[in-house]
């Protein structure tokens, strides 16, 4: 172990089972790259002192970053992954104006954080058609031929039922895909967001990726744990379900778009929490339809 550290330049691993350490006993400065992101490759950071990211740490893996003194975020740590773990824990954390903190799983622990930029695992939830509040694609009862036909998927659900599919073509041909069901607590939100239906645009190629509307991905999840939270004016956190994607061949209509992820969850446990920031954990927005 090294008593100071600064890494101005590219470190990167690249390994089919790669996993990464930095470990200083004082200061560590990263005004460069830290990029651990092949395949679910894990990335350590950790300073007996304090840590000033103005770079970028990137990791697809777990993903943990631990001081003994002050974190300041002013550049980016990101864990790229649906559902990737990221944990920081600190004496303090700070989050300044130009600071982005991304993952699936957000774990902030701290005796104070101060968040100026943003905090977001927006997207990084369950995938299309997953989860306990996943929507559903439009399915063919063998009637006609029409009951995929343009058609968009159904919207996810989480702390309420999400949004039926809806037509675009012809209400008479076939039935429309029913939103998620409602799952998670109020009280103690630490469940992931949803992925929204699939929706399809003919019966024969629900398949086709020229075809289909992709599902939005459901909202992460974020836990905040310190004495206090200060949420300043112009920052964000959030934890927003993804709108679907329209299918490709008809990217001006929403014809068999697919239907939209819901949010995540934001659990911020403090004595005191103040600012007059944004939080939010909604559903991701609809493409003429849900």
């Amino acid at each position: 172990m090294v008593e100071t550290a600064m890494i101005s330049g590219v470190v990167r691993c690249t390994g089919a089972a790669c996993s990464s350490l930095v470990s200083v006993n004082e200061t560590l400065e990263l005004g460069g790259s830290l990029d651990c992101t092949n395949d679910k490759c894990a990335l350590s950071v950790r300073s007996g002192g304090d840590m000033t990211a103005t770079g970028t740490i990137s990791c697809s893996g777990n993903g943990e970053i631990r001081t003994s003194g002050k974190i300041s975020v002013l550049g980016t740590i990101r864990c790229i992954s649906a559902l990737c773990p990221l944990e920081l824990e600190g004496g303090q954390i700070e989050v300044g104006k130009f600071g982005n903190v991304q993952g699936g799983d957000v774990i902030m622990k701290s005796e104070k954080i101060a968040v100026q930029g943003s905090i977001s695992t927006t997207g990084q939830g369950h995938t299309e058609q997953a989860g306990s509040g996943k929507g559903s694609r439009p399915l063919s009862s063998w009637t006609t031929s029409y009951d995929e036909w343009r058609v968009a998927g159904s919207g996810a659900g989480h702390g309420g039922d999400g949004a039926d599919g809806c037509y675009q073509y012809s209400s008479s041909y076939g039935s429309k895909p029913s939103g998620g069901d409602s799952y998670g607590s109020s009280s103690e939100p630490r469940t992931f967001g949803s992925g929204g239906g699939r929706g399809c645009y003919y019966s024969t190629s629900c398949s086709s990726s020229s075809q289909i509307g992709v599902g939005g991905s459901g909202g992460g999840r974020i836990y905040m744990n310190a004495s206090s939270i200060e949420i300043d004016s112009d920052a964000t956190i959030s934890a927003d379900g993804a709108p679907g994607s329209m299918r490709s061949a008809t990217s001006s209509t929403g014809y068999g778009a697919g239907g939209s992820g819901s949010g995540g969850s934001i659990l911020l446990a403090a004595c005191n929490v103040s600012g007059d920031g944004t939080v939010s954990a909604r559903g991701g927005s609809s493409r003429d339809g849900p």
